[in-house]
């Protein structure tokens, strides 16, 4: 059997050739607007993430303001709170109370210096050092002991070998120089060798201890004793002429100028009178102390 002719309308034509394939195109089109909205969505919410991302982190130093261009002039001199800086002291911001003590240099403090005195020794060879050098003479020996313990003194020899207490009053004048602080005098051993009338060496020994004084020049007066073969009266009388001008006069009195010597052959010597070296220090150790007081009791001249 034969089927039939199947008819068809013009419409169903153009769909069959010609309109399929613009209904086709229309619903891509229509996909096409779709997916690009959605990838539109999607750029501007990723653009939104990064603008969110870069407001919230600084700028980079490309971006930042750059400072306007200074003159060769302006860039030599510092900005103001830079150069009061380096004005101000390292302790400018720092309470007076919490800066450390400064120490100030301060010049070393000067020692008090005294005016040194002079001490003559007017004497015979018992202190002028007979058979002796100079420097280990009784005076050489004395100002270098004194020296050692602190004392501004120049001790002068005034002493003559042989002389007597007459010899002494003849020569005082030009021995003992007007700058003298004051005097020792040692006397008289030679009047008692001799055998001389005791009132004699009374008599020049008061004399000399008197013009002395007149010179405003005080004295230590040093004791002599008689050699025992001498009698004791003549040793009574002659021993007493320095106890009695001392208490007469109130002068320093050291009673033996020979005390710790005299009879020692060791301290002496050859001759037995006169003091060796090891005497003249003995000597020294033994009137020292005394010397010490009758120079604090000095005015300085």
């Amino acid at each position: 059997m034969s089927r039939p002719a199947c008819r068809t309308s013009p419409s169903m034509t153009r769909q069959g050739s010609v309109g399929q394939p613009a209904a086709r195109s229309r619903r891509a089109g229509r996909r096409f607007t779709v997916a690009a909205g959605v990838l539109a969505l999607a750029m501007m919410a990723s653009a939104n993430i990064v603008l969110a991302q870069e407001a919230a982190s600084p700028a980079p130093a490309s971006a930042q303001p750059v400072p306007a261009p200074t003159s060769p002039a302006q860039q030599e001199q510092p900005a103001p709170a830079q150069a009061a800086s380096q004005q101000q002291p390292p302790n400018a911001g720092v309470p007076q109370q919490a800066q450390p003590p400064q120490a100030e240099a301060q010049p070393p403090a000067a020692q008090p210096q005294t005016k040194e005195q002079v001490l003559v020794v007017l004497g015979d060879s018992l202190s002028a050092g007979y058979n002796l050098p100079g420097d280990k003479a009784f005076p050489a020996v004395l100002e270098k002991a004194l020296r050692v313990r602190g004392h501004n003194v120049k001790v002068v020899n005034a002493g003559v070998s042989g002389d007597t207490t007459t010899g002494g009053l003849e020569r005082l004048d030009w021995s003992v120089p007007d700058n003298a602080s004051g005097v020792i005098v040692e006397l008289g051993a030679n009047d008692m060798l001799r055998g001389v009338d005791p009132a004699i060496p009374r008599d020049a020994l008061d004399k000399i201890i008197t013009r002395l004084k007149a010179r405003g020049i005080p004295v230590l007066l040093a004791g002599m004793r008689a050699a025992p073969n001498l009698g004791g009266r003549y040793s009574d009388d002659f021993e007493s002429i320095y106890q009695d001008l001392a208490k007469r006069h109130n002068l320093a009195l050291y009673p033996f100028f020979l005390d710790g010597v005299a009879g020692e052959r060791n301290l002496l010597l050859p001759d037995g009178m006169h003091p060796n070296p090891v005497g003249v220090q003995m000597m020294v150790s033994r009137i020292l102390p005394t010397v010490e007081q009758f120079l604090a009791s000095l005015t300085p001249r």
